[in-house]
């Protein structure tokens, strides 16, 4: 019923946006002819290149901004039970579209994601176009700014323009850089100009689409920006619960990961670095392993115990985090720390001490 509705209707724009969700839930349904999914499948595609006149691989000057990509399945983020909240209720209006048009309201449009660099701004980005099974439109920011005259905004001008004719989530990397604050005292008036644009198309953004803006400087931004936005998410660093899955899920990847102490002692040193500083950090440890043949919690207990030496060398307050988590989950002996550090086992043990004293203190 509801593809004849949106048929009669003329609305292309909503109906093949219908039949993408319908195929996504189809996958699995045995009721459903493989046949009939292919044919609705192909349909579907020749509607999308019909519609959507990005630049093609094969077709590199015609919007050498724009880039397009078919989301396929791959490493959902990991993310806060908040923040994954907050996500969730934007895909959810967007599924039930209908019930909201029948009561006169929308599907949020416009997604604000502010962040730290490293913390899975655009792997949310990509997630929600997989979830939503549209395509992810992005827009290189450096490629899209000119240093002609009027030339960025009509630049910004065409990527919404096409964006428009067809479903899908646009992204816009580095947003800071071309919705910046229009009180700069060093703008010659073109700042103005795009901000302007921006606000105009950001109102005009349709409700089959999704328009996903990330940044590492929300500070900067024009005031007037943040009012175009319905929905601002600020994703933090990654918390303890978040880290300890993020490395269980990248160790993984040898079917193994290293013991509860060693994992336990990364996620207690990782504290306050990003989520993609840490993958980094499990997959050199992976590297390691499969490269030289090196059991897990040793790879793992020596990359960890080198950054927190570096941690040390750089500020030497830093020993009695290396005391504390070498010794309650490594196992090292207070001796074995103090060669290490290039100090007495007598030394470490007064720095356990203090370190102890202060977290009773805390406690208290």
């Amino acid at each position: 019923m509801q593809v004849a509705r949106l048929g009669l209707k003329g609305d292309k724009a909503s109906l093949g946006r219908y039949l993408r969700r319908f195929l996504k839930n189809a996958a699995t349904d045995k009721n459903i002819a493989q046949s009939t999914k292919q044919s609705l499948a192909e349909l579907v595609a020749d509607n999308a290149s019909s519609t959507m006149r990005f630049a093609e691989p094969n077709q590199p000057d015609s919007f050498p901004f724009l880039s397009i990509e078919e989301v396929a399945a791959g490493d959902e983020p990991l993310l806060s039970s908040a923040v994954a909240r907050e996500l969730d209720a934007i895909l959810n209006e967007h599924n039930q579209v209908d019930a909201l048009t029948a009561v006169g309201l929308s599907p949020t449009r416009t997604l604000l994601l502010t962040g730290a660099p490293g913390v899975g701004k655009t792997i949310c980005a990509r997630s929600v176009a997989r979830r939503l099974a549209l395509p992810l439109c992005r827009v290189d920011v450096a490629a899209l700014m000119s240093s002609f005259l009027g030339k960025t905004g009509q630049n910004l001008v065409d990527v919404f323009a096409h964006a428009r004719e067809s479903p899908t989530v646009l992204f816009l990397d580095e947003f800071d850089a071309i919705a910046k604050r229009r009180d700069d005292p060093s703008d010659v008036g073109e700042l103005k100009r795009i901000v302007n644009v921006l606000l105009i198309e950001l109102e005009a953004w349709p409700s089959h689409g999704l328009v996903v803006a990330a940044t590492n400087h929300p500070e900067l931004l024009d005031r007037a920006i943040w009012r175009r936005f319905e929905k601002v998410i600020a994703i933090g660093l990654p918390t303890t619960d978040v880290r300890r899955a993020l490395l269980t899920r990248e160790f993984s990847r040898l079917a193994k990961i290293p013991s509860k102490g060693t994992l336990e002692a990364i996620v207690e040193a990782t504290d306050g670095i990003s989520g993609s500083d840490l993958a980094a950090f499990a997959r050199a440890c992976v590297r390691r392993v499969v490269l030289d043949d090196i059991d897990i919690d040793k790879v793992a207990s020596q990359e960890l115990l080198a950054r927190l030496r570096e941690q040390v060398d750089q500020d030497p307050t830093a020993r009695i985090r290396y005391c504390r988590i070498a010794t309650k989950h490594l196992d090292l002996s207070q001796r074995e720390i103090g060669a290490e550090l290039g100090i007495s086992h007598v030394m470490v043990g007064k720095l356990l001490k203090q370190d102890k004293a202060t977290s009773n203190v805390r406690r208290s």
